[in-house]
C-alpha cells in the first residue's frame, strides 16, 4: 500500500469519524434526558404512592376528617421546618459575606 493511497483512505474515513463522534455526544445527550424523565417519574410515582398509602391506612377508620387533618399538619409541618431551615442558612451566607 503506497503513502497516497493510505492518505486517500484516510481522508474519506474522516467524515465517519465524525459522524461517530456526533452520534456519541447525541447518545450522553440522551442519557441525561432520560435519566431527568426517569428521577421526574419516580417522583411522581412517589406521590402516588405516599397518597394511596395514607388513604389505605385510614380508609376503615371513622375519623377520616381527622386522620387527614393530622396528616395535613404533619405535612405543613415538614414544610415550615423546610423553609426555615433554607433561610437560616440563606441569612448565614449573606451575614458572612458582609464585613463590618
Amino acid at each position: 500500500m503506497s503513502l497516497s493511497s493510505s492518505f486517500s483512505k484516510f481522508v474519506k474515513d474522516i467524515p465517519a469519524l465524525a459522524a461517530s463522534l456526533v452520534q456519541s455526544v447525541l447518545a450522553v445527550f440522551q442519557a441525561f434526558f432520560a435519566l431527568g424523565a426517569d428521577i421526574i417519574t419516580s417522583i411522581y410515582r412517589l406521590g402516588q404512592h405516599f397518597v394511596a398509602m395514607t388513604y389505605d391506612l385510614f380508609q376503615g377508620l371513622r375519623a377520616n376528617t381527622l386522620a387527614a387533618n393530622i396528616v395535613a399538619i404533619g405535612v405543613l409541618g415538614v414544610g415550615y421546618y423546610i423553609y426555615t431551615q433554607t433561610q437560616a442558612q440563606r441569612r448565614l451566607r449573606a451575614g458572612a459575606g458582609e464585613k463590618r
